[in-house]
């Protein structure tokens, strides 16, 4: 310990000279040490510093056979008949290296959490960086910062060494380590910041994820009634995913290409991160809503007129999703839900099953107060007698309303080869689940067009799911989405 001290304070070059001098001399009277302390500051000789003999220290028992004891036994005699000071001195320098390690650590931590706010704050939307892109900014230019500080103040980074003073090397290790995470620990402090206080608005980077609790052995229940129920649904992380990973092959970016959906505005298809629009929507960005109750497309031709106007003019792209959706309520019945806040179920979706349960329709007039559900009554009354005669009525009912879905987004989309190079459609039926479990998409369609040439491509196998062809009660297969669109693009160029 002395030794690492003597290094701190006349040089390394002093101090080899001073340990190649103590190599050889086994024990040191007090005098001879303050000699060879001088001596390493150049005040003295090592010359004379040895011409006194050494001398051992009290109570140190020789070996058998008259042999000199080896380096270190008589200090480690010596220590414990004296009560330890070595382990005094190795605490000591322990906590001397807290303070400096811990400001190191606070300093460092709490400056990167607000330098990684800015950033994203001032360049998110600029340089289109994602909060974890802000984060990894601010923190490779403190960690430069910081390393190179640390190489240029004098001292900080010098150890003793390991083999020789092993104790003394752990301890300064030890006193580092506590430092710089205590440091770190502090050094959050920016996450706790008042939002009133702050000095600039919140970016994404500082928004708060929702707390989610793990699912209760009654909702991990309905997840199991939802896989046998619906066997080939997926999370909305992973219908995304095959989405994106088709088109992104075929150059389809954000920039280039326009989102539109016809899924019912139900809160339960939105509440969630994980919900699949809420996830397209963030990917695609641009999105236009054609959709209504039960997932039926109710913003008409005129709806699509003005959609198809808005899509980017080179070589712009669409991406339609539409179906209906279904729940499952914490008694495993389909075509109800637990919502959040409520102690009890209700029904999901509730237009679709009002609809399938009216005993009339209104006429005349009347269809100006409920006109949305008017007219998903009335396109369902045809398919109510085989909804009524499924085993799983509510099952059958959810399946029905994507036929209807279907047909509806089928007979809406007219000449897309006027407003885009290319456009892709994904059906399915949202499967709403309870608490936090993630909601499911039970995939039946996933086509694209090329409207240059009328061409059509399945890309359903990429869901690696087997998909149900047939409409509800129909041995018919249902027909490709674009059937229509592709063989009036085909005529015209044969025409041409």
């Amino acid at each position: 310990f002395v030794l690492s001290l003597l290094e701190h304070s006349y040089g390394s070059a002093a101090f080899n000279a001073l340990v190649q001098q103590a190599v050889s001399v086994p024990m040191l009277r007090a005098s001879q040490l303050r000699l060879l302390v001088r001596t390493a500051a150049g005040k003295q000789s090592i010359a004379a510093a040895a011409v006194q003999p050494p001398c051992p220290l009290p109570n140190t028992p020789p070996l058998a056979g008259g042999q000199q004891a080896p380096h270190g036994f008589a200090e480690q005699q010596h220590a414990a008949s004296t009560g330890s000071t070595r382990h005094v001195n190795v605490a000591a320098l322990r906590r001397a290296e807290i303070p400096w390690w811990f400001l190191y650590g606070c300093s460092f931590n709490s400056v990167m959490l607000i330098s990684g706010d800015l950033i994203d704050f001032l360049f998110a939307s600029s340089w289109g960086l994602t909060p974890l892109a802000a984060a990894g900014l601010a923190n490779t230019a403190l960690a430069a910062a910081g390393i190179c500080s640390l190489q240029v103040l004098p001292g900080v980074l010098q150890m003793p060494d390991r083999a020789s003073e092993q104790m003394a090397f752990n301890a300064k290790v030890q006193g580092r380590f506590i430092g710089i995470v205590l440091g770190f620990v502090v050094g959050l402090w920016p996450l706790f910041w008042p939002e009133e206080w702050r000095m600039w608005k919140a970016g994404a980077a500082a928004t708060k994820a929702a707390i989610k609790a793990p699912p209760t052995a009654e909702e991990l229940g309905v997840q199991k009634v939802c896989q046998e129920k619906f066997p080939t649904a997926m999370t909305g992380p992973e219908i995304d995913a095959t989405i994106h990973s088709v088109l992104r092959a075929r150059g389809w970016t954000s920039q280039n290409t326009i989102l539109a959906h016809a899924t019912c505005p139900d809160e339960v298809n939105y509440d969630s991160d994980t919900d699949l629009m809420n996830m397209m929507a963030k990917r695609w960005q641009k999105r236009f809503t054609l959709g209504g109750l039960g997932g039926m497309a109710f913003s008409g031709r005129t709806g699509w007129a003005a959609f198809g106007a808005h899509t980017p003019e080179k070589s712009g792209h669409i991406l339609v999703l539409y179906g209906p959706h279904t729940g499952i309520g914490n008694d495993g019945t389909v075509g109800k839900v637990r919502r959040e806040g409520q102690s009890h179920d209700s029904t999901c979706c509730g237009a679709a099953v009002a609809a399938f349960k009216a005993t009339s329709v209104p006429s005349n007039d009347d269809w100006i107060s409920d006109m949305q559900e008017i007219a998903l009554t009335k396109l369902i009354q045809p398919l109510k007698p085989k909804i009524a005669a499924d085993p799983e009525p509510m099952k059958a009912l959810a399946y029905a309303n994507f036929d209807v879905s279907h047909q509806l987004t089928r007979d809406l989309v007219t000449s897309p080869e006027k407003v885009c190079s290319e456009i892709a459609v994904v059906g399915g039926i949202m499967v709403n689940l309870p608490g936090n479990l993630e909601d499911q998409f039970v995939p039946l369609t996933f086509e694209l067009m090329d409207c240059n040439t009328g061409e059509i491509i399945d890309y359903f196998d990429r869901f690696g799911r087997t998909r149900s062809c047939f409409a509800i009660g129909s041995t018919e297969p249902r027909e490709a989405f674009f059937k229509q669109q592709a063989s009036q693009i085909k005529a015209k160029l044969e025409g041409s």
